[in-house]
């Protein structure tokens, strides 16, 4: 019997071979989130469906033309809260933040106006710099606000196509600490030619606004005003909501319709020019007032302090009692008259009295006049 011997040799192959570089990236696992090359880019389009909230900062930059706003647009218009800080530069086009409701901290958008009209909330300060409008319909609560405005010419070719700032609105801002535009003094405001809305919510104090080619302006700001300084020659409606202004009031826009429906006192020297006033709730002037307008309607004054000077055709002061100073009313213009004023209640006069109206409706009696 023979006998065989088999052998089996088994062989075991161990491959481990160098592992291959890989150009593949890492998703994004929540922190702060910065887009500004594809393979950011790359690793936020792999956590597509872990973007609605980020818990950290949020960087968008798209100057180096590495990627484009378009590109970005698919991530950033899934968000909606960033706990951090927002800070955005895109040369290239408007962002997508179309869904974003609350920023914890700051927010910035440079290059291009950002699709932001959700927005609601901004735990920090907001700084906005970029040609076009700014417009923040949603906005209600913020910490400093700051613009740049541009005015729609440049010297660099690059930049020859802009518009400027032609609107500035935040109608909903009940929370602001201040607002100022770059290189200006906070809570005053020199608005370029191309600027013709301004609507500011009650969160917002501006005390002054010069704005040559204004069209229209509303100032919400409910509680008492240091002063009111307004130049807007073009303008043809002018909104004012504060209840008092503690020192000197001055409007030049001769061709709008001046409101303030809220507004009770002024303690200060009074220069207004509009084609039409009311000043519905006014009852008290501490100070001179010199006033023109086409029609002057203030029917719940009772005093003025000092001087009234009115140039209108028509006035209507029905519960105006007592003018610490000198009064006089005349037409607009040189040598023209009044067509129609309404003083009855007028009982106290310390200075003299000119009036030249073709109709006059008051009871003054002359010895209540202490000059002629």
């Amino acid at each position: 019997m023979n006998n065989s011997f088999f052998f089996v040799l088994t062989i075991t192959l161990v491959v481990s071979g160098c592992k291959k570089e890989s150009n593949s990236v890492n998703s994004y696992d929540g922190g702060n989130l910065t887009i500004s090359s594809q393979r950011s880019l790359n690793a936020a389009i792999l956590s597509n469906n872990s973007l609605n909230n980020i818990s950290g900062n949020l960087t968008v930059n798209t100057a180096s033309q590495d990627i484009t706003v378009t590109d970005v647009n698919q991530i950033t218009s899934q968000i909606k809260i960033v706990e951090g800080n927002i800070d955005i530069l895109t040369p290239d086009g408007s962002l997508d933040l179309s869904q974003l409701t609350t920023v914890g901290g700051s927010y910035t958008i440079e290059g291009s106006d950002a699709i932001d009209d959700n927005l609601a909330e901004v735990g920090g300060d907001i700084f906005l710099n970029y040609d076009g409008d700014y417009d923040m319909p949603n906005l209600t609560s913020v910490g400093n606000l700051s613009i740049t405005l541009f005015d729609g010419s440049s010297s660099s070719s690059a930049r020859k196509n802009m518009i400027g700032t032609r609107i500035i609105k935040f109608p909903r801002v009940m929370e602001c600490i201040s607002f100022a535009a770059v290189k200006q003094t906070a809570f005053k405001l020199i608005a370029p030619v191309p600027c013709k809305i301004i609507d500011m919510g009650p969160g917002i104090r501006i005390n002054s606004v010069i704005a040559p080619g204004l069209s229209s302006i509303r100032l919400s700001y409910p509680l008492p005003l240091t002063s009111l300084n307004i130049v807007a020659p073009v303008a043809k409606s002018i909104d004012i909501f504060s209840t008092a202004v503690t020192g000197p009031f001055d409007i030049l826009a001769p061709s709008s319709t001046f409101i303030a429906p809220a507004l009770k006192m002024i303690e200060g020297n009074v220069n207004l020019t509009c084609e039409t006033l009311n000043l519905a709730e006014l009852t008290t002037i501490s100070g001179n007032a010199s006033l023109t307008a086409t029609t002057i309607s203030v029917n719940n004054i009772t005093s003025v302090s000092g001087n009234l000077s009115i140039s209108s055709g028509d006035v209507s002061m029905t519960t105006l009692g007592t003018v610490g100073g000198n009064l006089t009313i005349k037409g607009i213009g040189a040598n023209t008259s009044a067509e129609s004023v309404n003083i009855e209640s007028l009982t106290n006069v310390g200075g003299e009295i000119e009036v030249d109206s073709e109709e006059v409706s008051q009871n003054l009696e002359p010895h209540n006049s202490g000059g002629n």
